[in-house]
């Protein structure tokens, strides 16, 4: 006999739900930076839903955010968005639920007022909505919430006697959010430093750029064409916190990363003529969504792609560091590349690994550009050099001779030369590189082109002198070791003379002085000043003897 199932009536209620599963957040799902971040976030979507609702865009200083200690150990975050009124603190106190999904809002997870459940004892939020004759005062309690977390009870068990919802009277034009994490845990203590605080806001919120930063307005314009930037004035104990981008670098420079005729990011960057780390200096490449940093800088720069499952050109990536040499932002544009839940890393998905690849390839060239400086740089030293000890009449071994020879003959071939088409491997881009930067460098200084055409002729007569001597003696049954060479010919200044003998190829000076800065900064983790002495002076030594010229 079939046997006939029918339906039994019935439905999930939050008394199924178990009270560990809060235990992730408890566990640490936020750090200091992206607890702080979390609550900024909300503080600058209150001002879209502001604007929204007075249908007129606000200018960036109209829309503070202030960071701030009203008490001791606990940090507020206050905004004059639209705020909330009576069901809106009911649907803040939500858990993994969010009305901002589908929305252009930075927050979208509905993890918001959660975001602080392991950093303090108890969480406070006031607001009153424009409009609203009331306003609303939250309190949670994450201090008693934690200790029962683990326990074998329901989410309701939990959570009933451990949170109020009070009502004042309030202005209807009054209009504001103010979240207060009181008593800040010692995990979390680094926000209660006024120094670190403002670090931490310049680095990953969504600040305005420093007025005295000559390029900020024209990198301000191009940011504020991407849908959904959002720039805000962010304030700590009242004043206000700028990206900390300044120096004398070099024009911005502006690239859009797409595949497929699909965008995913937008760039802007600046080359500098020093290594920004030394001066601890935002250097770099800090990754943005909607202008809130994900992850630290040069993030998706590391040797092997493997871990985000990436292959072929962009799976590995050598020299990371060469990335110091630039400061800049990648701002994720495409809508459905998002960050994960702490905001540490892109969610891994296929979108998210085309958006990765296309960031990888970037620093790719990036570093290839950097490479190519360099060997151009040392190949105007070399040509200098050798010209002058020419000028100066030493002496100069052949086969010294001979294999620096290969080096000025392949820039001299590279600058008569037109770029390839195609550039497939990393030597290629490099050599792309070499060659634009050679003719630049040739195109304001006519003289290398000339002197290194000089100790070419010069050279080749040491090394066609040598092989003259060597046949002589072979035919004659020589057998003395041969000494120093020396020969007469036409000096770079018309004088005949001889040169020192110096090593054929120059190193990467730029790779050894970001490896002796990483050692350090690796060594001196907790006397950041004495790293950035140290550097500082190592690379002032470096100047000093001709090994960083900038062409």
């Amino acid at each position: 006999m079939t046997q006939q199932w029918r339906n039994v009536k019935d439905e999930f209620t939050i008394e199924d739900i178990g009270a560990p599963l809060l235990a992730n957040l408890a566990k640490g799902i936020y750090t200091p930076e992206a607890m702080l971040r979390e609550y900024v976030q909300n503080a600058g979507d209150a001002y879209f839903d502001l604007e929204e609702k007075l249908n007129k865009t606000l200018p960036t200083d109209q829309k503070a955010i202030d960071i701030y200690y009203p008490e001791e150990e606990t940090i507020a975050v206050q905004d004059s968005g639209l705020g909330m009124e009576l069901d809106d603190v009911r649907r803040f106190k939500r858990i993994a639920l969010s009305s901002k999904l589908g929305k252009d809002r930075a927050g979208f997870r509905g993890i918001g007022i959660w975001a602080g459940f392991s950093s303090c004892s108890k969480l406070e939020v006031e607001t009153t909505k424009l409009g609203d004759p009331n306003k609303y005062r939250l309190t949670l309690d994450f201090a008693e919430m934690r200790k029962s977390v683990s326990e074998n009870i329901n989410i309701k068990e939990l959570l009933d006697e451990r949170f109020a919802i009070k009502v004042a009277d309030a202005e209807s034009k009054e209009h504001y959010t103010q979240v207060k994490l009181v008593g800040i845990n010692e995990e979390f203590a680094d926000l209660l430093r006024p120094e670190e605080l403002e670090r931490i806001a310049s680095e990953i919120l969504p600040c305005r750029f420093n007025p005295k930063f000559k390029y900020a307005e024209t990198i301000s314009k191009r940011l504020n064409q991407i849908d959904g930037y959002q720039e805000f004035a962010i304030k700590v104990s009242d004043t206000e916190v700028f990206k900390a981008y300044s120096g004398n670098p070099e024009e911005p420079e502006f690239e859009i990363l797409k595949k497929d005729d699909e965008e995913y990011a937008f760039v802007w960057y600046c080359k500098s003529s020093t290594m920004r780390s030394f001066s601890g200096a935002p250097s770099n490449f800090r990754l943005r969504v909607k202008n809130i940093a994900v992850g630290g800088p040069g993030m998706y720069s590391t040797e092997h792609g493997a871990h985000w499952g990436l292959t072929g050109t962009v799976a590995s990536l050598a020299s990371g560091e060469l990335l110091d040499w630039y400061m800049g932002e990648i701002h994720i544009t495409n809508a459905d590349v998002r960050p994960n839940t702490p905001r540490s890393e892109l969610e891994l998905d296929s979108l998210s690994r085309k958006a990765i690849s296309l960031i990888r390839g970037f620093y790719g060239d990036r570093i290839a550009f950097r490479r190519a400086s360099s060997n151009v740089n040392s190949h105007k030293t070399q040509v200098f050099e050798i010209s002058q000890q020419i000028d100066a009449g030493g002496t100069y071994q052949p086969d010294d001779a001979v294999r620096r020879l290969k080096t000025l003959k392949k820039y001299e071939q590279l600058s008569k030369t037109r770029s390839q088409s195609k550039e497939t491997t990393t030597q290629d881009k490099v050599q792309k590189y070499e060659r634009r930067i050679l003719k630049s460098v040739e195109a304001k200084d006519t003289n290398l082109a000339n002197k290194r055409r000089a100790v070419i002729a010069f050279l080749e007569g040491i090394a066609a002198a040598s092989a003259n001597s060597g046949s002589k003696k072979k035919a004659n049954g020589s057998t003395k070791s041969r000494g120093a060479a020396t020969t007469k010919s036409t000096s770079t200044e018309g004088r005949a003379g001889t040169a020192t003998a110096q090593p054929a190829v120059l190193p990467d000076f730029e790779q050894i002085l970001a490896e002796i800065t990483q050692l350090i900064e690796k060594r001196l983790t907790d006397q950041d000043d004495l790293a950035t002495e140290l550097s500082e002076a190592i690379e002032e030594i470096f100047k000093e003897h001709g090994l960083l010229v900038i062409a």
